[in-house]
């Protein structure tokens, strides 16, 4: 789309009013634009000229005096930017000094109009009545401008005779300038400023003057080198003086020059033109010209407008796809930025217009949707994934046994709390033949998805274990072949390598007896009579680190006086521990001998108002790592 929209104008629109202006103001900031070469004379009918003629337009006699004046300095050509196309005679003036205009020396070119329809009222001009300005035409450019069977506009009556010279002053934008307009086969056109030329040539590959090739663009236009008002003003000279009688400023003028006479410089009748310093005389645009004609300096179009719109645009596609929201802003000024100093570069150093306004905006709308697009999907999946998660957790946790459970020898709480979504804690409890309670808490590394799979697959398997050995021993599973099973499973994983630290009880609660078996855990504790007694014996290593066997043989151990058992993951010492204390189960054992009460619930609130777990959002504590805990209260035993 902004290829096509390029293509119908909008990117000169943008490159007029945006881009010149911004390119002619930083050259002449940094003082680099081209001076006004000293060979150019310029002399202007201004409002202080016209109040001494009482009109502005110059009558015959005042003309033919000044023009005979200046022809006298030998001046290369004498350019006026007027038409001359009302006859004299018809304002009963004396016409006669205009014949002798055609006997003097110096060329003297006025202005043409070249119209693609008739005009009433004028009277069009024979291509014989004025002289070729070229010097050769060998073949007739493809780009340059034509208007094939166009009308010609220019000096008539008495003028047509003294004027043999004309040229076109239209301008096809405020940035570009006409160099010549193909009007038939044999007849082009130049603009008024190519007069100042030594030598103008017509070939295939386009126009020069004096040697130098132009770079025309698909519409037939040279850029104009605008000059800033510091470098017109003050060379101006008004003409005033001359017809005060006062000619001695025509004495700066040395043979060779170029003289320029402004007709409209400053007046009511002056014609103004938008340039990157904004309005200026149009005479100024034409003095620009013929500055580039005699320095021999031209601006050049870089074209390859649609390439860098292209280019520009599929960086922008790229970068508001893959850049992160962090940085996406300054990639877009980066980008932006970098593109504006090089056109102002090659501009000011290379003398080349590189189009960058519409490529810009074609950068930053594509990036804008590109990132509104990606943002629209993460945001999509994040709600899928968040879905998914939530899906998961609420099924980790109905995989888990329940929270509470009240027998007639024991009651047992547990406090479960991921870090995320779903965690990588889990634990398992049972009665096998209303006699033996086994008890099983793990922590896998991490707490993500792949250690939430391998936590719920690790409880299903030491269930599993536990019922095949009620069927055939009625009996709960030895717990070193269950460590040993869980080890080989997580042995065996491909993928990403992942570790487990286990606890387990088994405890007979007919005698008190308890087995113990701990896989690189935090240790269990046993509470009774106001003590803490920690259980410190650890199996060989964390299940999932080696194929070490983890079935060991484990002696059974009375709970004696001991009425409470807890098992706890790694998390519960972190939350647990005060601000700016180290975690340690030292701690731990202080906060549970200040409890007053051996009940299971309760010590499972005591834990979860000590680690900030009772709060509800947006005040609960964040979590580092998950929180588990189990506590059981064995009440009176069968047999003493």
């Amino acid at each position: 789309m902004l290829v096509v929209v390029a293509n119908l104008g909008l990117s000169q629109y943008l490159e007029d009013h945006i881009a010149n202006r911004i390119e002619f103001r930083a050259r002449s900031l940094v003082k680099l634009e081209p001076p006004l070469d000293p060979r150019i004379k310029i002399l202007a009918i201004d409002d202080v000229t016209a109040a001494m003629m009482g009109q502005v337009r110059l009558p015959p006699k005042k003309l033919a005096d000044l023009l005979t004046a200046i022809d006298a300095r030998k001046p290369a050509v004498i350019l006026i930017d007027a038409m001359f196309s009302q006859r004299q005679e018809v304002s009963g003036d004396d016409v006669s000094p205009i014949k002798d205009l055609a006997k003097l020396n110096t060329p003297i070119v006025v202005g043409a109009l070249v119209s693609p329809g008739q005009i009433n009222f004028r009277s069009e001009m024979s291509k014989d009545t004025f002289m070729p300005a070229w010097n050769q035409i060998s073949a007739m450019p493809a780009d340059i401008k034509t208007q094939l069977g166009a009308k010609i506009y220019g000096p008539d009556g008495a003028f047509a005779v003294a004027f043999r010279r004309v040229g076109h002053f239209m301008e096809s934008s405020s940035r570009g300038f006409e160099p010549a307009i193909n009007v038939d086969a044999g007849t082009v056109i130049p603009h008024l400023s190519l007069y100042a030329a030594k030598d103008l040539r017509i070939d295939d590959t386009g126009i020069s003057i004096n040697h130098e090739h132009l770079s025309l663009d698909r519409n037939g236009s040279v850029p104009v080198d605008y000059l800033s008002s510091k470098q017109i003003v003050s060379r101006i000279r008004s003409l005033g003086q001359f017809f005060a009688g006062n000619t001695a400023y025509l004495e700066s003028i040395s043979p060779g020059d170029i003289v320029m006479i402004m007709t409209q410089y400053s007046s009511g009748q002056t014609q103004f033109l938008d340039s990157p310093f904004g309005l200026v005389p149009a005479s100024w645009v034409l003095t620009a010209n013929v500055n580039s004609v005699v320095r021999g300096g031209w601006l050049k179009f870089s074209g390859y407008l649609n390439f860098i719109l292209f280019g520009l645009a599929l960086l922008g596609i790229v970068i508001g796809w893959r850049a992160p929201p962090s940085r996406f802003f300054l990639w877009l000024i980066f980008v932006t930025s970098s593109v504006v100093m090089f056109a102002i570069f090659m501009f000011i150093w290379a003398q080349t217009i590189v189009p960058w306004v519409l490529p810009i905006i074609g950068f930053i709308g594509s990036a804008v949707l590109a990132y509104a697009a990606q943002r629209q999907i993460e945001s999509t999946r994040r709600i899928y994934l968040e879905s998914e998660r939530q899906t998961a957790a609420v099924l980790q946790r109905d995989f888990l046994p329940p929270a509470n459970k009240e027998h007639p020898l024991f009651d047992l709480a547990v406090g479960y709390h991921a870090a995320e979504t779903i965690g990588g804690d889990w634990y398992s409890y049972g009665v096998i033949e209303d006699r033996w309670l086994y008890l099983h808490l793990g922590d896998v590394t991490g707490h993500g998805a792949a250690s939430a799979m391998l936590a719920s697959f690790a409880k299903g398997a030491t269930d599993m274990l536990h019922e095949e050995h009620k069927s055939k021993y009625k009996r709960p599973a030895p717990l070193g072949l269950v460590h040993d099973c869980l080890n080989r499973i997580i042995q065996s994983r491909a993928s990403e390598q992942l570790y487990m630290t286990l606890v387990s009880l088994t405890v007979d609660l007919d005698t008190g007896e308890y087995v113990y078996l701990n896989s690189g855990h935090e240790p269990a504790l046993l509470l009774g009579s106001g003590k803490v007694t920690p259980l410190t014996l650890h199996g060989p290593s964390v299940l999932g680190h080696s194929l070490e066997s983890q079935d060991v043989a484990s002696e059974s151990t009375s709970l004696g006086d001991k009425q409470t058992i807890i098992l706890y993951s790694d998390g519960l010492l972190d939350a647990s521990s005060p601000p700016g204390k180290k975690a340690s189960v030292r701690l731990l054992t202080k906060l549970l001998q200040g409890s007053e009460s051996s009940d299971a619930a309760k010590i499972r609130q005591l834990l979860e108002m000590r680690s900030g777990l009772h709060l509800a959002e947006p005040n609960a504590r964040k979590l580092n790592d998950d929180v588990t805990f189990l506590v059981v209260h064995l009440r009176k035993r069968k047999v003493a």
